[in-house]
Order: structure tokens, then sequence, then C-alpha cells
């Protein structure tokens, strides 16, 4: 008596796995790196958010001239720049406008911060 049946897999259902795996290991792999884009893109908005409270603050110890004035951040934080811009509200209240400009992927990105000060 012969046995006819198959001992193991054949050759379309290893090749069926092998496309299976392969398409998984794709889509795992693109969301990596989007994961991986995302980070770097929310750890330069930090930095922004940051930085932009720091021009703030320095915008309360020395009064910009009226318009805009700009500058960026030195070696320290090579890549992002600043914008302030100071108008005059009312009588005893200037407003200021921080943007902190960076480059991304190509992209230029900004973050923008605004406050009321009052004159001394």
């Amino acid at each position: 008596m012969t046995n006819n049946e198959p001992n193991g897999f054949m050759l379309i259902e290893i090749l069926v796995a092998i496309a299976i795996l392969s398409i998984g290991l794709v889509i795992l792999l693109q969301s990596l790196a989007g994961a991986i884009r995302a980070n770097g893109s929310s750890a330069n908005m930090a930095e922004a958010v940051l930085l932009g409270q720091q021009e703030l603050w320095q915008a309360q110890k020395k009064n910009y001239l009226y318009g805009v004035t700009r500058g960026d951040f030195g070696e320290l934080y090579p890549g992002f720049r600043w914008e302030a811009t100071s108008k005059s509200t009312s009588e005893n209240i200037d407003e200021v406008t921080i943007k902190i400009i960076w480059t991304e992927r190509g992209q230029d990105k900004n973050l923008q911060l605004e406050t009321l000060l009052a004159r001394r």
C-alpha cells in the first residue's frame, strides 16, 4: 500500500506565506517611518514653543521698536529663527507677536505666539 498524501508543504503554500509576510513587513516599516517623522516634528514643535516663550520673556525685559525685528538663536539652536512684531494697541498696552520659524523636510514651519504687554 502506497501513501499518496503529501507529508510537507507544497511550494505554492510557501510562496503565499512569504508574500503575506512581505506585505505585512512593508506595512510595518511604513508605519515605523511615519512614527519617526512624527516624533521629529513634535520635537521641533516643542523646541519652538520653548524658544517662543523665551523670546516673549525677553520682550517683557526689553522694549522692541515698533515694527518688525528679526534674529536667530545662534549655534545653540541652528535652523531656528525668530521674528518679533510690536505695535501699540492703546495708550499703555503693546501687542507683541513672536514667530518662531524653522525648516523641516525642506518646508518652512512656524509657530506664532502673541501677548499684550503693559508699557512701563
